[in-house]
C-alpha cells in the first residue's frame, strides 16, 4: 500500500507559489516597498485577458483559455499542479492509494462553498458525475468504475477505476469541484452564478468586456492580498500590450512575441516566456486519401522544415525548438532525446529522402491551418522548404471552430495539418492516445503503436511505463505520423511591482499567491 499524504496548502504556498517563470529578473526588485514608501499596497488587480470566458459552468475546460484563468480562482479541485509539476492539495488534504484501481481521499473539514453552504465529500461524487455527460470533462471519467466510487463519510472519498491507468489520478487535478445543491438551483448549470471554494467569487461580468472578481469571505486557506480581481477582455495582443504599457493593467497575458523586448525595455515590468505541456507541430495523413502514406516522403517533409527559421519569424526568435514529439517538461521525457537528431534541417537529407520516394517532381501537398498567425507563419516556412524539395504545396485556412474536425477527415483532401499538441497529463503515451488513437488524426494505428500505447497507460509503475514510452517515441520518429517544430511558447508581461508570478503546470496564474509591494 503506497501513501501519499499532501501539505499544508499554505507551505506549498510559500515553498512554490513565488517562482517566477521570467526571462529576465522583476527590474522592480529594487523598488521601495508601501512601508517604506508610505503608500498602502495595491488589493486589485488588473489583468488582459484575450477573450471572455463565455461561460463560469463547471464543466468548462480547463487550461490554457479563458474560463480556466478565471474558474480557477472561483473553483477548488481535489489537488492541483504548480509551476514545478507538484500536487498541490486543495479540498483534498491528504490521499492513499489502496491498490492499483483505487484511491481515497481524505477532504478538508469545515469548507464552505462561497454562498455559506457546507463542502462534503457528496459534492465532489456529484460533480464527478456531472463529467459523464459534459463533452469536454467526459474523458477524465470514462474509465471511472461508478459502482466502487463512492462517499464513505462526509470528509472521504473513495475513486475507483476499472483497470490501472498512468493518467487517470492527474486527470482529477482538471474537475472543478462544484456545489451539488447550487448547481441543482441554478437556472442555467452556473454559467453566470457560479458557486465554488475557491479563494474568489464572482461579483459581475459584463460579457465581451470584463470579469470582476473579489475575496470569498467564507474561503478556508490563507486570506489572499489581492481582493479584487479584474480580467479585462482585450482580443488584440498588441492592444494588450498598450494595456500593460499604459498601466491599465498589470498582467498581461499571451502578447505577441515581437512585444517582448518592449516590454523588457520599459523599466517598470517584466516579460516572462514560458513553454510547458504543449508543442506546435502538424500530422500527416498516412492514409491511402494522401500522397503522404509515403513513408520516405515524410522524412524529407521533416528534413525540409527549418525550425530555426520558425522560432525567428513565428517568435522573435524566443522560446525552444522541439528536440521529440512532446515537449521536454513532460513527465516521460528522455533527456538523452535532446542530443539526438530530431530531424534537423538539411535539405540535401530532405531531397535524398524525396528521391526514394519515387513521387512525381511538382505534386501538390495541402497543408490545413486554423489561421493563427503564429501557425500561419510556421505553415507558410513548411511550404517554402517543400518547394525546395521539388513538390508544390498550398494552405487552406479553417476557421478555428471546424478546423479540426476536417483535421480528423483523413478523406478530406489535406496531407499536413497543423496543430498544438499537449496534454494536461504531462505524459507522451496519453497525448497520442488522444489525438492519433481516439481523435484519428493522422489516420496511424499500425497494431505496434496501439499496443505500446495501451499498455503504457496500464502502467502505474513509472520505470516500466518508460519502457513502452520509448517504444512510442521510436515509432513517432520512425514513421513521422507526427512531427514537431517547436515547444510552443507563451508570452506575458507583468509589472514589477507584482510579488510572487508565476504560471502554474497549464498556463494558469494562482491570483491568490500574488500581492504589490
Amino acid at each position: 500500500m503506497v501513501k501519499r499524504i499532501g501539505a499544508l496548502f499554505l507551505a506549498l504556498a510559500l515553498i512554490f507559489g513565488f517562482t517566477a517563470c521570467s526571462s529576465q529578473s522583476p527590474a522592480g526588485s529594487a523598488a521601495p516597498s508601501a512601508a517604506t514608501s508610505g503608500k498602502p499596497a495595491k488589493t486589485t488587480i488588473n489583468i488582459a485577458l484575450p477573450a471572455d470566458p463565455g461561460s463560469l459552468n463547471p464543466m468548462g475546460a480547463a487550461g490554457n483559455d479563458p474560463f480556466g484563468q478565471v474558474g480557477t480562482q472561483i473553483y477548488d479541485r481535489l489537488y492541483i499542479f504548480d509551476n514545478n509539476m507538484k500536487e498541490v492539495p486543495q479540498l483534498a488534504e491528504s490521499w492513499e492509494r489502496k491498490d492499483d484501481k483505487t484511491w481515497v481521499f481524505k477532504l478538508r473539514k469545515g469548507v464552505k462553498f462561497s454562498d455559506g453552504t457546507d463542502f462534503k465529500a457528496s459534492d465532489v461524487l456529484f460533480t464527478l458525475q456531472l463529467c459523464k455527460d459534459d463533452k469536454t470533462n467526459g474523458l477524465i471519467v470514462q474509465l471511472m468504475d461508478w459502482a466502487n466510487t463512492k462517499v464513505i463519510d462526509d470528509n472521504t472519498i473513495q475513486i475507483a477505476y476499472t483497470e490501472p491507468n498512468a493518467v487517470v489520478f492527474g486527470q482529477l487535478q482538471s474537475v472543478f469541484i462544484t456545489s451539488e445543491k447550487a448547481y441543482k438551483a441554478s437556472p442555467d448549470q452556473m454559467k453566470t452564478k457560479p458557486v465554488g471554494t475557491g479563494p474568489y467569487m464572482l461579483k459581475e461580468w459584463v460579457t465581451g468586456s470584463t470579469v470582476t472578481l473579489v475575496a470569498n469571505p467564507n474561503y478556508w486557506g490563507v486570506k489572499p492580498k489581492i481582493q479584487t480581481v479584474v480580467y479585462k477582455v482585450i482580443p488584440d495582443a498588441a492592444q494588450r500590450t498598450n494595456a500593460l504599457l499604459a498601466g491599465n493593467v498589470d498582467i498581461a497575458i499571451n502578447v505577441q512575441p515581437s512585444d517582448i523586448e518592449t516590454i523588457k525595455k520599459d523599466t517598470k515590468l517584466t516579460a516572462a516566456v514560458q513553454s510547458k505541456n504543449s508543442n506546435d507541430s502538424f500530422f500527416m495523413n498516412t492514409t491511402e486519401y494522401s500522397v503522404l502514406k509515403n513513408a520516405d516522403l515524410r522524412k524529407a517533409i521533416a528534413y525540409s522544415v527549418d525550425k530555426a527559421g520558425i522560432q525567428k519569424a513565428a517568435y522573435s526568435g524566443l522560446g525552444k525548438l522541439a528536440t521529440a514529439s512532446v515537449p521536454s517538461f513532460f513527465k516521460d521525457y528522455d533527456k538523452s532525446w535532446a542530443n539526438n537528431d530530431y530531424y534537423s534541417y538539411n535539405i540535401d537529407k530532405a531531397k535524398e529522402y524525396f528521391a526514394k520516394s519515387k513521387v512525381p517532381a511538382g505534386t501538390t501537398l495541402t497543408i490545413i491551418s486554423n489561421g493563427g498567425k503564429e501557425q500561419m507563419i510556421a505553415a507558410q516556412i513548411i511550404q517554402a522548404g517543400i518547394q525546395k524539395i521539388g513538390l508544390n504545396a498550398k494552405i487552406v485556412t479553417y476557421d478555428p471552430s471546424v478546423f479540426s474536425r476536417n483535421a480528423m477527415d483523413a478523406k478530406g483532401g489535406w496531407d499536413i495539418a497543423m496543430w498544438s499538441t499537449g496534454s494536461p497529463n504531462f505524459i507522451m503515451p496519453d497525448l497520442f492516445n488522444a489525438y492519433i488513437l481516439n481523435l484519428g488524426v493522422s489516420g496511424y494505428k499500425p497494431d505496434a503503436f496501439v499496443t505500446a500505447i495501451k499498455t503504457a497507460l496500464k502502467q502505474t509503475d513509472p520505470a516500466k511505463m518508460a519502457v513502452y514510452t520509448k517504444q512510442v517515441n521510436d515509432m513517432l520518429v520512425n514513421d513521422l505520423p507526427h512531427f514537431s517544430y517547436m515547444e510552443t511558447p507563451l508570452f506575458y508581461g507583468y509589472v514589477n511591482e507584482l510579488q510572487g508570478y508565476s504560471v502554474w503546470s497549464i498556463h494558469i496564474i494562482p491570483v491568490w499567491l500574488l500581492s504589490f509591494r
